[in-house]
């Protein structure tokens, strides 16, 4: 039976019945439907051919954004021709809208096939040159398909490989009118087959492409999606901020040059992945010339593995790994921190006195106590302030606020000025338990480890009083749900602060700043003694190289 990608079997009895004919075509069945449209099988009376054509889905055709990308998927893939690319034959208009004849593709598409067949080797790595090779042609004429995914790629009867789904597609070159469709700061892709720069909402080049492919690939050789979520928040922040491991570590029948090959494509950075689809043919075109054939008859994945992935999504991210005794489990999971503590609060006696400080210190502490418990999150053990984790970026932008805002009228209440400052970081932690139950909703604090707790300390301590600071994956997520109108009266704002040093950390970290207008300083962050030192340093050290290369700011001569 013919099927293709990304057309899933709908017996929705509800839908008007299928056209007998369209233009030239005789339609025969539905096929199902996509994301935009839903496919018939028909036939080419004037060619005696087979194909499938499309069809905008009734309840979209009084959209003209869904027209537009009808169009711009014909006119995209139209000027494609290579056999790992699905064809375009014809554009029909008729008085319903608009149709899209394509090349019918007789097969499964590679997420049914990846679950239902054991892989060899062999055949994975043919099939993975071939999606490069039809992506590198995309590529050369301009066009990215930014929602490259297993569900898209159709593998034929003969085992050949065919790109599907260009509805997606952006053209590189100016001037083009595919161009126009795309609104700046809009995310539009597949959870899960969307590049860092996607769910950021920013610029996208090939790149983007070769990221996707680089999870693809992942899922090719180990049967798993690297970044699977239970929802689209959880696995846009998994693709932002968390690494898979290496593909190898998880299936010992790879070579080592896949993985180290993957890890490329997955790199979270476009500058560091490699810079084109050809790039990556010839590093697989390179393996399949040294692979012998027993290592390409072997099987990728036995019944074994097959049967653990069954037709179910899978265990949670968070199972990543598990590292057990009798009496504690340590595990990987992907959270976002928040840490915050109160402003010279060591000062607070000197202002009001140990009793009135204990006394407000109190009130404060039973506030805190209330407030987290009214948010799903885990209470980690610090030595001093707090550590949270959410799920969510988002939440813990919101505890952030509640948090500023409970001071606020504290304050009031107790007539002295509190203050907080807050820092947010989404990243992989460990967290060290007693027992699975004993850690929901803060009941019982546990133990983190790991760069990201360092990181969201750090973040922190550059805050001033009443500022909440964030990394750029927690910034990301954040403001496409809060800042763009998801906040009463869109009373929040953001504002970017640059790259700052932090201690401990080998690199420069982009600050953003959420608060509310005008209540949070959206001021640039305070400097620690560690960075004013380093700046210092580099200040000088730049001033001694002007000096030395005769700039003209250090070169007056002496009167």
């Amino acid at each position: 039976m013919a099927k293709l990608a990304g057309v899933s079997d709908d017996t929705n009895q509800n839908r008007p019945a299928s056209p007998e004919r369209v233009g030239p075509y005789r339609i025969e069945a539905r096929l199902g439907a996509g994301g935009m449209g839903e496919v018939y099988r028909a036939h080419d009376e004037r060619l005696d051919r087979w194909v499938a054509i499309k069809h905008i889905l009734p309840e979209k055709s009084a959209n003209p954004r869904a027209w537009q990308r009808l169009r711009r998927e014909a006119r995209a893939v139209a000027r494609l021709n290579h056999p790992a690319i699905v064809r375009i034959y014809d554009i029909v208009k008729e008085d319903e809208g608009d149709w899209i004849v394509m090349e019918l593709v007789e097969g499964r598409n590679l997420d049914r096939v990846i679950r239902e067949d054991p892989l060899r080797f062999g055949q994975a790595l043919h099939l993975a040159r071939e999606i490069a090779e039809g992506l590198a042609e995309a590529h050369a004429q301009g066009i990215v398909h930014r929602d490259l995914k297993t569900e898209n790629i159709m593998v034929t009867e003969e085992g050949h490989a065919k790109i599907l789904d260009f509805g997606l597609a952006k053209s590189l070159w100016p001037g083009r009118e595919e161009s126009v469709i795309s609104v700046q700061g809009s995310i539009i892709g597949t959870g899960h087959a969307m590049s860092p720069e996607q769910t950021r909402g920013e610029p996208l080049d090939h790149r983007s492409d070769l990221f996707s492919l680089g999870s693809l690939l992942f899922e090719l050789f180990t049967g798993q999606n690297p970044f699977r979520g239970e929802h689209f928040i959880q696995v846009a922040a998994r693709i932002c901020s968390y690494q898979p491991p290496p593909v190898r570590a998880m299936n010992r029948r790879v070579p080592e040059e896949i993985s180290v090959l993957i890890d490329r494509l997955l790199e979270k950075s476009p500058g560091l992945r490699p810079q084109s689809a050809a790039e990556v043919v010839a590093i697989l075109a390179g393996i399949a010339a040294t692979t012998s054939s027993e290592a390409g008859d072997a099987n990728l994945l036995d019944s074994a593995d097959l049967s653990a992935l069954g037709r179910s999504p899978g265990p949670p991210p968070e199972e990543t790994m598990e590292i057990s005794t009798r009496t504690t489990a340590t595990r990987i999971f992907v959270k976002t921190l928040v840490s915050a503590e109160l402003v010279e609060h060591e000062r607070l006696a000197e202002r009001v006195g140990p009793s009135r400080a204990r006394e407000v210190v109190s009130l404060h502490d039973r506030r805190v106590r209330a407030l987290v418990g009214s948010f799903d999150m885990i209470e980690a053990v610090v030595d001093r302030g707090l550590l949270l984790l959410f799920e969510h970026p988002v939440e813990a932008v919101c505890f952030a606020q509640a948090y500023h805002d409970q001071l606020s009228e504290l304050s009031e209440e107790v007539g002295v000025e509190l203050r907080a400052r807050v820092g947010i970081h989404l990243g992989d932690v460990f967290l060290r338990e007693r027992t699975r139950a004993q850690v929901p909703r803060g009941t019982l604090p546990v133990e983190v480890e790991g760069l990201a707790k360092l990181v969201a300390s750090r973040v922190m301590s550059l805050a001033r009083g009443g500022q909440t600071l964030l990394t750029p994956g927690a910034y990301d997520i954040s403001r496409y749900v809060l800042l763009d109108g998801g906040w009463p009266a869109g009373k929040l704002r953001g504002k970017a602060h640059g790259r700052y040093r932090l201690e401990g950390i080998g690199e420069t970290v982009r600050i953003f700043e959420i608060g509310r207008r005008g209540i949070a300083p959206l001021a640039s962050p305070r400097r620690s003694a560690w960075e004013s030192l380093l700046g210092g340093i580099s200040l000088r050290a730049s001033m001694a190289w002007r000096r030395r290369r005769g700039h003209p700011r250090f070169s007056a001569s002496r009167g």
